[in-house]
């Protein structure tokens, strides 16, 4: 189960970056537990990370002691870096064993019908990514709530660059339980272990304690359909994310799309804005020990009105992972990336009701292996733009 282990995120390229510039990284954890778990001990060592020392265990350096020479520093490792790990083969998943389980005549217009709304996010250039700058503002606001962030927990987000993406739509809401069990019902009895193109979709309660997913062997259900219909639906691995878009007519946005509807064009940190406001998120901060509604915290909508892009849950996007892709992408840029052709992990977003604000940021990246399930993991779904009249703009003029 994908929150009972830690999940490495660019551990190879930051290690090959430190090597670059002569230094030592150690004990670089990033992990889909809780934000505010203590940055474990690491005895006699000292933690670097671009020549700026900290013991470990030690409360995160200053934001002033970043400038633009260690930005530049750490953006041409990374590519130097990327040069190397071009070389290397990357193991791909097992592939789906088979077909995903025909959907009953008529079952695909009942699941059109409850699934959520779409708004449309205009295309254009954006920022994706951030600077070392702001990822070390974002490290310094972890200790006003109570907890210790790394820097390193943020390099895979870097270096900031311009990218296009085409008009789009993306749902209001996480997909909820109700429509996700739904699906799981259309699809027939015991689907959730193989419906989702040969691959799992889904844990049950009796397979995982987080789940509230159960199953009869004829049905599914929730363990507790008045409190449970409305939240977002969890323990849901990446292949059933996919299964449910794609039979709903949809599809999940790529890394690239997510990021251009939360951040908008005004490249916010966070979907309302530069600051973290936490009455705007289901977050470590709130309180709630859980999800809630998916139509609840309407004030954390973003530019383009999705909801809860930051908290509540992470989100699964269409992307395979790596760590150095937005270097590639900052020295070979493409318009509508689709993140690497291959990989092990899928791209996480959006942080979840479990963690802090630095993973509540419109840029911050997380993965996951596809067949692996969380209780602080959903998503929702995206779609093309609808087809325009003739002589209509699709997409905003740059940086718009």
């Amino acid at each position: 189960m994908l929150g009972k282990r830690q999940i490495t995120h660019g551990i190879p390229a930051i290690a090959a970056i430190a090597l670059l510039l002569g230094l030592t990284v150690l004990g670089l954890p990033s992990t889909l537990a809780q934000q505010n778990t203590p940055t474990p001990t690491v005895p006699v060592q000292t933690q670097v990370w671009l020549d700026l020392t900290a013991t470990a265990g030690a409360p995160p350096p200053a934001a002033n002691a970043f400038t633009a020479t260690y930005e530049a520093e750490f953006a041409n490792a990374v590519r130097t870096v990327t040069a190397a790990s071009q070389s290397t083969p990357v193991t791909a998943p097992p592939e789906p064993t088979g077909s995903p389980t025909p959907m009953p005549a008529g079952s695909e217009s009942a699941l059109r019908a409850s699934a959520s709304e779409l708004v449309p996010v205009t295309g254009g250039v954006f920022l994706m990514g951030t600077t070392l700058e702001e990822a070390s503002q974002a490290v310094d606001e972890c200790a006003l709530y109570g907890s210790t962030c790394d820097i390193a927990w943020t390099a895979d987000s870097m270096p900031a660059h311009p990218v296009t993406v085409d008009s789009f739509q993306i749902e209001v809401l996480e997909v909820s339980a109700q429509q996700f069990v739904q699906f799981l019902n259309e699809m027939g009895p015991d689907s959730h272990l193989t419906g989702c193109e040969g691959q799992r979709c889904a844990a049950t309660a009796a397979e995982v304690e987080s789940s509230f997913i159960t199953f009869d062997g004829q049905e599914y259900g929730l363990t507790n359909e008045d409190i449970l219909a409305d939240k977002p639906i969890t323990s849901v691995t990446w292949y059933g994310a996919q299964a449910y878009c794609q039979a709903i007519g949809r599809r999940l946005p790529t890394e690239a799309e997510w990021e251009r509807a939360a951040r908008g064009p005004e490249n916010y940190i966070y979907p309302w804005g530069f600051t973290f406001d936490p009455a705007r998120a289901n977050s470590s901060q709130s309180g709630t020990d859980g999800t809630t509604n998916v139509y609840e915290y309407q004030v954390s909508a973003g530019p383009y009105g999705a909801v809860n892009q930051a908290g509540n849950v992470q989100e699964w996007v269409a992307d395979w992972y790596r760590s150095d892709y937005y270097a590639q992408q900052a020295d070979n840029p493409t318009a509508n990336p689709q993140g690497p052709p291959t990989g092990t992990e899928k791209v996480l977003r959006g942080g979840s009701w479990d963690t802090g604000p630095l993973f509540l940021r419109t840029v911050h990246r997380r993965s996951a292996q596809p067949f692996e399930t969380s209780p602080a993991v959903g998503f929702r779904c995206a779609a093309d733009a609808l087809p325009q009249p003739a002589g209509t703009p699709t997409s905003a003029p740059a940086n718009g």
